[in-house]
């Protein structure tokens, strides 16, 4: 029986890892994968781009609800951190996404006449067991 390496390779690469396994980064990626789902199944919005990025300002996910545009930023953090994701959003970052979704809206043809900043908590037990708390409309001031 032949052994095809690259194909052993290629399929052990496609599987997914466990938590544990994971990256800082890949753990960001997946809370932002949940916290998309969560967007457009349970609060019925329509995104428009993720991981937007403009110079050195990112918006995470921006959406569509109903008419309002909605930027959204997404925290991931563990059940048991002493700071919640939503508090742990200091004045530089709030700065940034708000620069940020200037210059988002700044590109558009048509800019909406109402937007607003939203924020998705994703508080991990494990990669099964995790608690999407929405903010809706945070003051970033």
């Amino acid at each position: 029986m032949l052994k095809f390496k690259w194909l052993e390779h290629l399929f052990s690469s496609l599987r997914q890892k466990e938590w544990s396994e994971m990256t800082r980064s890949e753990k960001g990626a997946y809370g932002e994968r949940l916290a998309l789902q969560f967007c457009i199944k349970k609060l019925g919005y329509k995104c428009i781009a993720k991981n937007w990025r403009h110079r050195k300002y990112e918006i995470d996910l921006v959406c569509k609800d109903g008419p309002v545009l909605v930027f959204i930023e997404v925290r991931l953090r563990s059940q048991t951190a002493v700071i919640s994701g939503v508090h742990s959003i200091d004045r530089k970052k709030k700065s940034a996404i708000r620069n940020g979704a200037i210059a988002y809206i700044n590109k558009l043809n048509d800019p909406p006449s109402t937007y607003r900043f939203d924020i998705i908590s994703v508080a991990y037990g494990d990669a099964k067991s995790f608690k999407i708390m929405h903010y809706q409309n945070v003051a970033l001031f």
